[in-house]
């Protein structure tokens, strides 16, 4: 058994402006396969609900099958993808893991956007004490002399600072420091949007 579907049976409305999608194709790994099959089992439902929203954002939880759904046989349980959901579901793969004390299931999306990833001081300066080539970008608004070393390490993003950032490679990782979370993010955001792929936000004190 492969870890795609093996028997995709259509069952939306003849009627629906989605009926030319083609089923998807979402792979789990053994794993997540035997962890899906244990949690229906306990939940007493028959099939696993997929959702993928127009941001890419996935929901992965027991349901029942409903109008307009897509229901792929995978092994051992059966996965519902709606109307909505069926074109951005296609290349999904789905593994479950344990790692640091934390498990579940990890979504692999390859049509996902960018998006902005929390990190936290202590592993930012991990990245800098090991070598780690980041683009550091200070956006508080009223820098402070004692606040913590790694911003006397970072750009202020003034009018020199946004000049670099627009010449940077869309690849290079990014950070963007402030003291207050949605600061930081607000600036994250809008390097996404300009293009690039990898960027961080770090809220320091």
């Amino acid at each position: 058994m492969s870890e795609g579907c093996d028997d995709c049976h259509e069952r939306a409305d003849a009627s629906s402006p989605e009926e030319d999608v083609a089923a998807p194709q979402v792979h789990f790994t053994a794993e997540a396969r035997r962890q899906a099959q244990t949690r229906l089992t306990a939940s007493g439902h028959g099939a696993l609900r997929l959702v993928v929203d127009k941001q890419h954002r996935h929901e992965l939880f027991a349901d029942a099958l409903r109008p307009g759904d897509t229901s792929l046989s995978l092994d051992g349980f059966e996965l519902l993808v709606d109307r909505k959901s069926r074109a951005r579901a296609d290349g999904i793969h789905v593994d479950y893991v344990h790692a640091d004390g934390v498990e579940g299931f990890v979504i692999e999306d390859p049509e996902a956007p960018p998006r902005v990833c929390s990190l936290a001081v202590e592993t930012l300066s991990g990245w800098l004490a090991g070598g780690k080539s980041v683009w550091l970008f200070d956006v508080r608004l009223e820098p402070a002399p004692d606040a913590h070393e790694v911003y006397a390490q970072a750009q202020p993003l003034d009018d020199a600072g946004r000049s670099l950032l627009e010449s940077l490679s869309r690849d290079v990782p990014l950070v963007f420091l402030a003291q207050h979370r949605e600061r930081a993010w607000a600036a994250a955001g809008h390097a996404v949007g300009a293009g690039f792929v990898e960027v961080y936000a770090c809220a320091i004190p």
